[in-house]
């Protein structure tokens, strides 16, 4: 099963690990088509976009990978939750189209058109459609089916923005209809090609117990939200955009902590989750919670010590100094997705709720430290808030997940793996700072 876990591994980041890459080679042409203030705004629609897919889900996504397991009737359930976020997502869109002028006003100034927000909300929702459905494929153990179609997604995206924009010069609009068009031909395949899972069947019960399992963890993805932008939004107005943008080229680095840890608990979840009731899946639980803990742990060290000879090489020197906050996010990264195995502690109970409580938490150590520390320490300070934040996150999480599930993950091994991990990460920082 770990050797099937490692394939597993290997194909989902290479799914997420190509459109990254993809997107970072078109930058310099973006950045020549789009002028600064236009391609602001793009980040800025990019980021309510992402907001926006938190709300539209509705933690959905989590009930069908949950109960994909535990009732018998797959059918039943993806067919519910499929109808459930049709009705949910076009009520959204009625809501957020009639407030698209007084969002466009409070949220970008009133710079772009009603339309373009329309277009994103629209985008939102067929990818959200999208991402439930292409989900089954990792559900039925189908990696290659889920690489395919997401690599075709992103390659026919990127296409029809690279048209709209350079042959059409349709700018702004025609990067969001290029994603939408996108969008649209994604989440139909994904449903076609899972049409057997999909009936016109809405059942009322379950999809009460499936709204009781996923809405208390709309806090919580709010809170994970919070969590990824809080920091830069806090750092420009505490201190300035120069240490925005430091701490911004560190976070590129530590990024690839991320994407293993992401990649790491997608591949390997739904192995937990299918026997998450049995002693064989609890054993797998905890092989896999220390086996994560030893390689981000080894990870975060090796960029540590790598990462200034390669921003002295790449960037300019002014940006040398990213390196101190690198190590640092490194190992907040890594205690982020080490969150996952506690929390399916939780998900196997059904007690979602204490997972948004944990995240809250932390979001406030963050919020609170980032105050704290900002105005001296400027990026390095901020780095340590998060850290802090999600130190904390962790260790709330695990608490209550061993109070309420008893998983018992082998912590008398992973906590000197982590500390470990954390002393060399702190020498390291050290000696280069000597230099």
């Amino acid at each position: 099963m770990i050797r099937d876990i490692s394939k597993d591994t290997l194909i989902y980041g290479l799914s997420d690990a190509l459109p990254r890459l993809i997107q970072f080679m078109l930058l310099p042409l973006y950045t020549r088509i789009f002028t600064p203030s236009e391609y602001g705004i793009l980040e800025i629609l990019i980021l309510f976009s992402n907001l926006l897919l938190i709300i539209f889900d509705l933690g959905l996504v989590f009930a069908q990978n949950f109960y994909f397991y535990q009732i018998g009737d797959q059918t039943k359930v993806v067919s519910t939750i499929f109808l459930l976020r049709i009705l949910w997502g076009f009520f959204l869109l009625l809501i957020l189209s009639i407030l698209s002028p007084i969002l466009n006003t409070v949220i970008f100034g009133g710079n772009i058109e009603n339309f373009l927000l329309f277009i994103l909300f629209l985008n939102v929702l067929y990818s959200t459609i999208m991402n439930q459905i292409i989900e089954i494929f990792r559900l039925n153990f189908k990696p290659l089916s889920f690489f395919y179609l997401w690599i075709f997604f992103t390659l026919f995206s990127v296409s029809l923005i690279l048209i709209f924009i350079i042959a059409f010069r349709m700018g702004l609009l025609g990067f969001l209809l290029g994603y939408l068009v996108g969008a649209i031909f994604g989440s139909s395949i994904s449903v076609w090609k899972n049409r057997k899972y999909i009936k016109l069947h809405f059942d009322k019960d379950l999809a009460k117990e499936f709204l009781r399992f996923s809405i208390p963890l709309l806090p919580g993805n709010l809170g994970i939200f919070l969590v990824t932008v809080i920091d830069r939004f806090l750092l420009a107005k505490l201190s300035n955009f120069s240490e925005v943008g430091i701490y911004s080229v560190g976070l590129k680095f530590s990024m690839l902590i991320y994407i293993f840890a992401d990649v790491f608990t997608k591949s390997s979840n739904p192995y937990i989750l299918s026997k998450i009731k049995t002693e064989e899946g609890l054993a797998l639980l905890r092989d896999l919670s220390e086996i994560y803990t030893f390689i981000v742990g080894g990870m975060s060290v090796i960029i540590t010590i790598l990462t200034p000879f390669i921003i002295k090489v790449l960037l300019p020197e002014e940006y040398f100094i990213s390196y101190k906050v690198v190590g640092i996010l490194c190992l907040s990264m890594s205690f982020w997705g080490f969150s996952n195995f506690p929390s399916l502690g939780l998900f196997k109970e059904q007690k979602t709720k204490f997972y948004s409580f944990s995240i809250v938490l932390g979001l406030m150590v963050n919020v609170l430290m980032n105050y704290i520390l900002v105005k001296k320490f400027g990026a390095v300070g901020a780095s340590v808030a998060v850290l802090s934040g999600n130190v904390c996150f962790v260790i709330m999480l695990s608490i209550i997940s061993e109070k309420i599930s008893r998983i018992k993950l082998k912590y008398g091994r992973i906590i000197p793996s982590f500390l470990i991990s954390c002393i060399l990460v702190m020498v390291f920082h050290i000696f280069w700072s000597r230099f």
